[in-house]
């Protein structure tokens, strides 16, 4: 460090440079030189093999700042050269802006070599590079009071850190810089500016105030004023083209290098446009053509998932350096797998990012490193490995004393690597115990662009989450107000002059209609379909295809009928696909005309697009002339035309298979190009079963035997999905070649059409192939194969196949062990061995969530076979599992073993289950207790199945009244009756029709006044389950539901359900003497249509309501009952003897004429004769009554 009496800013001008110094300058100058001719490429991926800068580097676009754009379609480039040509102070200083990854730091690092080359900026005796992220405290310590940092500080530390440059050079650099001889290179100003060292400020701004100077910054960084500003946009369409085509030469894949490859990899980015957009940035393509040299990039659409793909191959890659893995190995386990294995670097490194994105700092000093390491408990100077993930680079400045590499201080490769992880960080903590602290922080800075690429790789982060709460939760926090303030930015964008800032604010507004539709949003992208830009059109359409089809309304579904008549077949092709994508919801008929006509368009795409689209509108586009146009379709002179009709049929459903259909389905299966056949395939298997002809079924046979691979897949599947009407021996056979293919795909198929086609494939050759694809090379088939057998189910229950699938559970890929798991499950107490369950026991600690779910569901369904102590006390350590799945399907699992596994452990530990944070695991819980039975009717357990009666979930609701049921007379507690009172009067079907049936197995014990009349109610409820399972529990409840509403309820509805109830409650009833005369009629009426159902009814209950109520209507039932029970009826003065098969019953009426009434209703009674006792003896008048036979 230079001293305070030598300020840089005196002027030096009189300083005249002796021989010594020129040579002391030389030889210094050209130390820095060759360090910048040795600068090179690394690509990200290989970061062994390096290649020159001057044969790497592609040009990148740069352009002014207010220059309107259409960028990627710039022929040529600015010259770096220029750069200075619009700067008109005498100081030359220039900002250079750009997004992260786009290539600003090589961008200096090649300008730098050029001038080194002699190529570049001549008039400059020096240039000087400065990362900015290495000004730091750390590396520049605050100096001792009287002493500031000079610039030749600078060139010292960053240049010369072993050995002081002397006297003669540095007076030589201070001349030079005050005579404007040196040119500054600062790179990532929009980094260093939160965090610039306070006793550097002095030196940073009058290096920025007198030097001449190139400055690099992010986009978002809007504080700096500069005359002249330019940005780095990326690479042109061109330029792409260079880059893959050098990318693939270098790394010296000949295989992988011909001109045809490389058109063939950039027509596939090109058919993306999301894909192609984000691959001018050099970083994104780099990835996509790293990600392409190890696999297939097909899968990849969105820039998160492009970073997904690249972070699990460096996580494939550290694996097999740190565990010494083959890579043949590594490469068959799972991507979730992977993850797993790296679960506490990935934490490391998420924690570390956002807590560096928090503090603005570039490097990670010791106090943001410390957060992180605290917040993971895992610490780098413990664990050094962490480091060879390879997103970590150190600070190239020599270590001190015994520093470690741990003990260094880092910065992420790239800053969109650190966004990423950033992201990965927010999405994890926003569902944990930070979820207060992550919301706060999303309200805060979801307008900062500094932000902004972080927030849109947690957006895609969560795209690919399969739990829709967690989704819910981050969309609810972004959308939230004030969205206004977003919308207002997007309407000013969407009329810049720019088409690219027009199509981009189209795809933010894709965002917001997929997960919230605001009128306000919708509107906007329909108008933008009017755009003068064919790209803009494009993205509003592919945004209307995304929107959430309930919200879609009808000026948008119009706008876009409208938008297939326009001239630009861009646009009729995008109206198509948007159609298409809201499916069922505009298959008006207007829509469906226009599709119709677009059928007949010149142009072939149009004509595919309009089949697809079609396709997509579903059944309800199954019109004569919708049909009658994709048959003519099938026989079109395009084979994609061809080929999209074909699918388009099959998705119509099995309501279009008539002959017209399946003959020219059937002829396709016999085209000359491939993609036609393998669709006409496809076609057949979706219209299913009504497909299987003898002719269609032979036509897919002789399909297996065909050349092209997709093709016999295809046909394999179709089989598959006719089912049982393909099960011959014929199909067998050709399925059974089609296992021996060279291509795993296709056995794949074959394995899973010979699970579909039911018991009738549980032939000894079958299962014997099946047992051989179990150890198939490719994991996929291994799979298939599990399930396969697992579906065939008991029938292959060979020891066998058992052994082969036990064999299979200790396989390397998750999958096969998952199929295996539930092919055992399948198959059921059949394969209940010891092997087995040990087996299953093994895979409840595997690392695979899926697998451990599989094995929980495979130990339920083997039954109470496999309640031994060793599976119970696994499946309550899965009780508290970090995955909800398997935390469920343990529930399940002992819940299926039943009342065996009602132990203390499992019943304590199911009820901490029923406060699980996941609304599944508590459904599951609850079911499990039920299905315990009484051992589990604690007063624990009730308590807490009270207290899910008042679940926020209806499926928990539900399965705890189902609980109570399976409980029945165990749980009859006032509190639980209540309770289940109030579950009856909620809206969900499910819950009302648990409670209606938990209170009928409590019984008689809820045969109060408060349960009849809300069970009563629920006979009119609109759903038939809650009507049925009412009338099943008032059957249930007794005598006590015999009332009149009760009884005119049942009768209203009088199906089997309903007469079943009605006759339980009746013959309960200890009285019906409170029916009215209206309900004793409907009764009568009812047991004359229905006489045996009067069986079991006490005909003195009948008596006696007759003697209290004196209903006439009453008399009929009696005659009735007398009737169907073969009775005898006497009546001697107000003396009623009733004979049946016990000893004579008398009742004494009240006065004769209920008497007189009553012979009356004798009397009427047809199929009865009466007669009069002439035995005057005992001075009796008598009547007797006999059925007549």
């Amino acid at each position: 460090m230079a001293e305070a009496a030598t300020p840089i800013i005196e002027p030096m001008n009189n300083l005249t440079l002796s021989t010594d110094q020129k040579e002391s300058e030389d030889m210094e100058y050209d130390e820095i030189k060759q360090k910048y001719q040795q600068y090179d490429i690394k690509r990200f991926t290989n970061s062994v093999t390096a290649f020159p800068i001057g044969q790497s580097y592609i040009n990148l676009t740069i352009v002014a700042t207010k220059e309107p754009e259409k960028i990627h379609s710039m022929k040529t480039p600015i010259d770096i050269k220029n750069i200075f040509d619009q700067c008109k102070d005498q100081t030359k200083k220039v900002l250079v802006l750009g997004q992260a990854g786009i290539g600003k730091s090589t961008f200096c690092q090649y300008a730098a070599y050029r001038w080194a080359q002699g190529e570049l900026w001549s008039q400059y005796k020096l240039i000087i590079l400065i990362p900015l992220r290495s000004l730091t405290t750390e590396h520049y310590p605050a100096p001792r009071f009287g002493e500031k940092y000079l610039l030749v500080d600078l060139l010292q530390n960053e240049y010369f850190p072993n050995h002081a440059l002397s006297e003669a050079a540095t007076q030589c650099f201070q001349q030079q810089c005050d005579k404007g001889q040196v040119l500054w290179l600062l790179d990532g100003y929009g980094e260093f500016v939160q965090n610039i060292p306070g006793h550097l400020r002095e030196l940073f701004g009058h290096l920025c105030t007198t030097q001449h100077h190139i400055m690099t910054s992010s986009s978002y960084v809007i504080s700096l004023s500069y005359p002249v500003q330019v940005q780095i946009i990326g690479f042109t369409d061109d330029a792409i083209h260079k880059y893959i085509k050098q990318f693939f030469d270098q790394i010296g894949r000949e295989a992988q290098n011909s001109p045809r490859e490389d058109e063939d990899r950039l027509s596939f980015l090109k058919r993306s446009p999301a894909l192609w957009s984000i691959a001018h940035i050099p970083i994104n393509l780099e990835i996509i053509c790293s990600i392409w040299s190890d696999a297939n990039c097909s899968e990849v659409k969105t820039m998160t998932m492009l970073y997904d793909k690249l972070i699990e191959w460096l996580c494939r890659r550290y694996l097999e350096k740190l565990k010494e893995t083959q890579e043949e190995t590594m490469t068959q386990v799972d991507t979730g797998d992977v993850y797993e294995l790296c679960k506490d670097e990935l934490a490391f490194l998420a924690s570390l990012a956002f807590h560096r994105m928090e503090s603005t700092t570039t490097v990670l000093g010791t106090e943001v490193q410390k957060k992180a390491e605290d917040k993971i408990n895992c610490y780098l100077k413990d664990h050094p490995h962490l480091l060879d993930v390879g997103i970590l680079k150190s600070i190239t400045q020599p270590a001190t004393g015994t520093q470690t590499e741990g003990e260094k201080h880092h910065y992420f490769a790239y800053l969109s690597f650190q966004k990423y992880f950033a992201a990965r960080h927010l999405v994890a903590a926003l569902i944990g115990d930070a979820s207060d602290r992550m919301i706060e922080f999303i309200h805060r800075h979801k307008y900062n662009r500094r932000f902004e690429l972080m927030l849109s790789f947690a957006s895609g982060l969560h795209a690919n989450n399969r739990n829709t709460s967690e989704i819910d939760l981050f969309w609810d926090t972004i959308l939230a107000e004030p969205l206004d303030m977003l919308m207002q930015f997007l309407e000013i964008e969407l009329k810049d002059k720019s088409a690219s800032i027009r199509s981009g604010a189209c795809e933010t507004l894709g965002r917001i209609v997929k997960r919230a539709p605001t009128k306000y949003a919708i509107a906007a992208l329909v108008s933008v379909l009017n755009d003068t830009d064919k790209d803009v059109r494009l993205m509003a359409c592919e945004a209307l295809a995304g929107i959430d089809k309930k919200a879609v309304t009808n000026d948008a579904i119009a706008v876009l009928v409208t938008a297939l008549r326009h001239t630009n077949n861009d646009v009729k092709a995008g109206a198509c696909k948007a159609l298409g994508s809201i499916g069922a919801k505009a298959a008006a008929n207007a829509v469906i005309a226009a599709l119709v006509i677009v059928l007949r368009d010149a142009n072939d795409d149009i004509r595919a697009s309009a089949c697809r689209a079609l396709g997509q509108l579903g059944q309800q586009a199954a019109t004569n002339d919708v049909v009658a146009a994709l048959v003519i379709a099938v026989r079109d002179t395009n084979n994609d035309v061809k080929a999209s009709a074909c699918i388009a049929l099959g998705q119509l459903g099995q309501q279009v298979a008539t002959n017209d259909v399946i003959a020219p389905l059937v002829i396709a299966l016999g085209d000359a190009h491939y993609n036609v056949r393998a669709s006409a395939c496809i076609a057949l298997g979706t219209i299913g079963g009504k497909a299987a002809t003898n002719e269609v079924i032979a036509a897919l046979v002789a399909a297996l035997g065909h050349a092209n691979n997709d093709v016999i897949a295809n046909a394999c599947e179709a089989l598959g999905k006719i089912g049982e009407k393909a099960a011959t021996n014929d199909v067998f056979a050709a399925l059974v070649t089609a296992l021996g293919h060279v291509k795993s795909d296709v056995r794949e198929s074959a394995c899973k059409a010979l699970g579909q086609l039911g018991g009738k494939a549980a032939t000894i050759d079958v299962i014997a192939v099946l047992v051989i694809a179990l150890g198939d090379a490719h994991y996929n088939v291994r799979a298939s194969a599990c399930i396969a057998l697992g579906t065939i189910g008991g029938k292959a229950a060979t020891n066998e196949v058992i052994q082969a699938l036990v064999t299979a559970l200790g396989h390397v890929k998750s999958d096969v062990i998952a199929n295996a798991c539930e092919a055992l499950g399948k198959i059921g107490e059949k394969a209940a061995t010891n092997d087995v369950i040990a087996a299953l026991v093994t895979a409840l600690g595997h690392v695979n969530d899926n697998v451990r779910a599989s094995a929980c569901k495979a130990l339920g369904q083997l039954g109470e076979k496999a309640a031994t102590n060793a599976v119970i006390a696994a499946l309550v350590i899965a009780l508290g599992d970090a995955y909800y799945v398997v935390r469920a399907q343990a529930c399940t699992a002992i819940g299926m073993i039943g009342e065996k596994a009602a132990t203390n452990d499992v019943i304590a530990a199911l009820v901490i289950a029923l406060g699980d944070a996941n609304d599944n695991v508590r459904a599951s819980a609850c079911k499990a207790l039920g299905q315990l039975g009484e051992k589990a009717a604690t007063n624990d357990v009730i308590a807490a199945l009270v207290i899910a009666l008042g679940d926020a979930n209806d499926n928990v609701r539900a399965s705890a009244c189902k609980a109570f049921g399976q409980l029945g007379r165990k749980a009859p507690a006032n509190e639980v009756i209540a309770a289940l009172v109030t579950a009856l009067r909620q809206t969900n079907n499910d819950v009302k029709a648990g409670a209606c049936e938990a209170l009928g197995r409590i019984g008689e014990k809820a045969g109060t006044n408060d349960v009849i009349a809300p069970l009563w109610i629920a006979l009119d409820d609109a759903n038939h389950g809650v009507r049925a399972r009412a009338c099943t529990a008032i059957g249930q409840l007794g005598g006590k539901a015999a009332t009149t509403s009760v009884i005119n309820g049942l009768l209203r509805i009088s199906d089997m359900a309903a007469c079943n109830s009605l006759k339980k409650i009746l013959v309960s009833a200890s009285s019906l003497s409170d029916l009215d005369t209206n309900t004793v009629l409907k009764l009568f009426n009812f047991w004359n249509r229905n006489p045996l159902l009067l069986d079991g009814i006490s005909l003195k209950t009948i008596m006696v309501a007759y003697s209290d109520t004196r209903i006439a209507e009453w008399g009929s039932v009696i005659a009735l009952h007398a009737l169907c029970t073969r009775c005898a009826v006497t009546i001697v003065d107000k003396m009623i003897t009733v004979y049946g098969n016990c000893e004579p019953v008398k009742f004494d009426m009240p006065c004769r004429i209920l008497c007189d009434k009553l012979v009356d209703a004798f009397t009427k009674q047809e199929g009865l004769a009466f007669y009069l006792d002439g035995k005057q003896d005992h001075g009796e008048d008598q009547l007797a009554s006999e059925n007549i036979e």
